[in-house]
């Protein structure tokens, strides 16, 4: 679960402290964390693959019949752990597709992290507005692909749910609608990936200056206008319905940075994510009790995060067995999408508000209270 936004999960108490060498290196978080998404991708990939007719499913039924061939006391023990182990590495493999999809795809190249958004201190060049725009393009494209199936289930009057025919589920299933989106989302990662090779040594300079001093500089423009001027509108409308477009008063952002630059010699505004992880270290030497709280929110949207991510795989899990299945009950995967789509959208929204209302606000309010308890 580490990134560059926020610390690993204490796994030594809620309190971020050692405790000793003798304590059990799991705890609570692991279970919600880690085991439970990958328990519910588990049982979610061995309903779709027994009801599909698939390759996958057919490796379930042959690992489950050499698990339950004996059914002594020791089998089942075998078997228990087994299926906690294939839990727990799922849950790793979500936590990896969180990471990706998430945090970086979406918080990071979107929405920015909400302490920088509070700091004002995101930058705003030529450069990294084309940079976010091929994030929000991407981010549309993976959107256009998920969404189709759902607006068919609710809309589509020719589709009946019971069918078991193929044929019937064309227009749902379109091959040649997301092939075109499979060539539009590679041409992105293309491009994503050819910025980040002129970025590596020796062409380091080369997207900063030889880009945002020429002709190329009218071209970012144009390229970042539609995700600047009409995507980012609409996402900050839909944030006005959850609440978590609110900003912290301003003269308590500027205490902050000046009990910031006071406490570390260092200005807000050149050290991007260092500002968080400066704070939430110098937190957690000084504050045991307040960073405990602050460790139970990013327990609970760390969560979140998770689940959304596998619900995330399991959508796109579910389209490539629709496009190549011949034959299997075509209703309940459909259903399993739709009802794997809403939860998806449920954990992203649950996982930002709690990331920004809670988790990072109180960030902020603890490192102002202590800093202010230092100085008197």
């Amino acid at each position: 679960m580490a990134d560059d936004s926020k610390p690993e999960p204490s796994r030594n108490g809620s309190d971020g402290k050692s405790g000793g060498t003798g304590r059990m290196p799991f705890n609570l978080y692991d279970f919600f964390g880690y085991i439970f998404p990958g328990a519910y991708t588990g049982l979610m990939l061995l309903l779709i693959s027994s009801k599909s007719n698939s390759r996958l499913g057919f490796l379930i039924e042959t690992a489950n019949d050499a698990v339950y061939r004996s059914d002594s006391v020791l089998a089942s023990v075998v078997s228990a752990t087994l299926l906690l182990i294939i839990a727990y590495s799922l849950g790793h493999i979500v936590a990896t597709i969180s990471h990706i999809a998430i945090d970086r795809l979406l918080v990071s190249g979107i929405l920015g992290y909400p302490l920088e958004r509070y700091l004002g201190s995101q930058v705003e060049s030529p450069a990294a507005s084309a940079k976010r725009s091929t994030s929000v393009y991407i981010f549309i494209v993976l959107l256009l692909m998920l969404i189709g199936p759902v607006l068919l289930y609710h809309f589509g009057d020719k589709i009946s749910l019971n069918t078991r025919c193929r044929e019937e589920l064309y227009m749902m299933c379109n091959p040649n609608y997301y092939r075109g989106l499979g060539w539009i989302l590679l041409g992105l990662l293309m491009l994503k990936a050819g910025r980040a090779f002129l970025a590596s040594p020796p062409y380091r300079q080369a997207p900063a200056t030889k880009l945002e001093n020429s002709w190329g500089k009218w071209f970012l423009i144009l390229y970042a206008m539609p995700g600047k001027w009409i995507l980012a509108p609409c996402i900050y409308t839909l944030e006005t319905f959850l609440g978590t477009e609110r900003q912290i008063a301003p003269d308590h952002m500027k205490a902050f940075r000046e009990k910031f630059k006071k406490r570390f010699d260092l200005g807000v505004h050149n050290l991007g994510t260092e500002v968080y992880w400066l704070t939430y270290f110098h937190l957690n030497r000084r504050e045991a009790s307040s960073v405990s709280m602050l460790n139970n929110w990013l327990h609970i949207y760390s969560f979140s995060r998770n689940m959304a991510a596998a619900c995330f795989a399991l959508l796109l899990y579910i389209l490539y067995r629709l496009h190549t299945m011949r034959s299997g009950d075509y209703e309940l995967l459909l259903v399993t999408y739709v009802f794997n789509f809403y939860l998806m959208m449920f954990f992203v929204f649950r996982y930002w508000m709690i990331y920004t209302t809670y988790y990072t606000k109180s960030i902020i309010r603890i490192f102002y209270a202590s800093a202010s308890d230092v100085d008197s």
